[in-house]
């Protein structure tokens, strides 16, 4: 298929460079929107985007496919910084797409990727002339993702429709709500809230830089490609040495979660990490040599800009502090929360009802205890050892 008519890009030609890969995303895209609005499941595959009769949604997709773009978004292409961090974005009063210039001079050679966020934005475009307002959830994702022919499973599909992909920017002196295509692609994020922290422009500007967090684990690779430009520095608490070597990998799987470089892996990609190795190689820990690494955080926290200490590991099930007896880690962890440190600590793997009581220690005297959710809210039923089993995923208690 061939172009039967220029795309509206309203930046004038030769004012912003990619125009040949943006020309070359949008003929793919054509392709891929003929193929689907002549998909005899093709309304069926709308609906799960949009609410309501979607014939005219299919109709218009159906001429835009064809060239016809007489109803086509104006395209203006914008620095990223001016979206807000995004790949792209809509703006529905003015009918207006938004292109992150970065997003074209990156993707020159991979034009799939320019492609899925303009069908993205016009999927986003589909809703608004449909009712004239924004529905719940990222209808716009789905869309793209419908039309590029991939399968949705139910707990992805859930997420997307209880995003809110909205935001507040002013662009070309004018106050928008855009919805917006971001790099982040990871649901957990969606379920957890962070998507929606970043498209916040209150907090949009929070990675991680300048500040560090201490991985109190089983070590840290340091060497790792995701991790090594975050990587600060390490204690190996049991074996000596700076270099907190990590045979299990746990912690360089929880580091990577805290701040690898990756956005849609790390929670924030510009933080520094700092691994101490706990473990002993039969798998445990003692609390002496936490205690040490709680020691060393304290005393290294100006260092360093320590602001958190992640501890994915703990004992025992305690419904109140009042419960615990002799814990050698419960003033450590206090002087650290005294010196503004926000300490996190793992719930346990083990709960079941109240029947162990509530957390594991340390989480019950942390400052934050994270227990897990799970991606898919309806076909989990995650089974554990000690009897419980997880019906239902979604943010909240699990039922037992």
């Amino acid at each position: 298929m061939t172009l039967n008519q220029s795309l509206p890009v309203v930046n004038a030609p030769g004012t912003f460079t990619g125009s040949q890969t943006l020309d070359a995303a949008w003929q793919f895209s054509q392709d891929l929107l003929s193929t689907f609005t002549r998909d005899p499941d093709v309304g069926a595959k709308m609906q799960l985007a949009f609410d309501g009769d979607v014939q005219s949604l299919i109709s218009l997709a159906r001429s835009w496919a064809s060239g016809d773009l007489t109803s086509f978004p104006d395209i203006f292409i914008r620095p990223a910084v001016d979206l807000n961090g995004a790949l792209g974005a809509f703006a529905g009063e003015q009918n207006r797409i938004y292109l992150s210039q970065e997003l074209l001079t990156s993707n020159a050679d991979n034009i799939q990727v320019v492609a899925e966020v303009l069908l993205e934005e016009l999927g986003h475009a589909l809703d608004w002339q449909q009712g004239r307002t924004d529905t719940g959830g990222d209808e716009g994702a789905v869309f793209a993702q419908q039309v590029r022919g991939v399968d949705l499973d139910s707990g992805t599909l859930q997420a997307l429709k209880q995003e809110n992909d909205t935001v507040l920017l002013t662009l070309d002196g004018q106050l928008l709500q855009l919805e917006q295509a971001r790099a982040e692609v990871n649901p957990a994020f969606d379920l957890i809230g962070l998507t929606e922290l970043r498209n916040d422009p209150q907090f949009a500007d929070i990675d991680g830089s300048g500040v560090s967090v201490a991985v109190i684990d089983t070590g840290l690779d340091r060497t790792h490609s995701l991790l090594e430009g975050n990587y600060i520095t390490g204690v190996d608490f049991v074996n000596g040495g700076n270099n907190p070597v990590d045979r299990i990998d746990h912690g360089t799987h929880v580091a990577g979660i805290v701040g690898a470089n990756d956005e849609n892996i790390g929670v924030a990609p510009d933080v520094g990490l700092i691994g101490l190795q706990v473990f002993e190689r039969n798998g445990n820990a003692y609390n002496s040599t936490i205690e040490d690494a709680l020691e060393w955080v304290l005393d290294h926290r100006e260092e360093y800009n320590i602001v958190a200490v992640n501890m994915s590991l703990g004992g025992g099930f305690y419904s109140s502090e009042s419960r615990l007896f002799f814990d050698i880690l419960k003033d450590d962890v206090q002087r650290l929360k005294d010196a503004g440190i926000t300490v996190v600590s793992a719930a346990g793997n083990d709960y079941k009802d109240n029947e162990y009581g509530n957390l594991a220690a340390p989480a019950i005297y942390s400052t934050l205890a994270v227990g897990a959710v799970w991606q898919d809210g309806t076909t989990s039923r995650v089974r554990w050892q000690n009897g419980a089993r997880d019906n239902s995923t979604g943010l909240g208690v699990p039922t037992i």
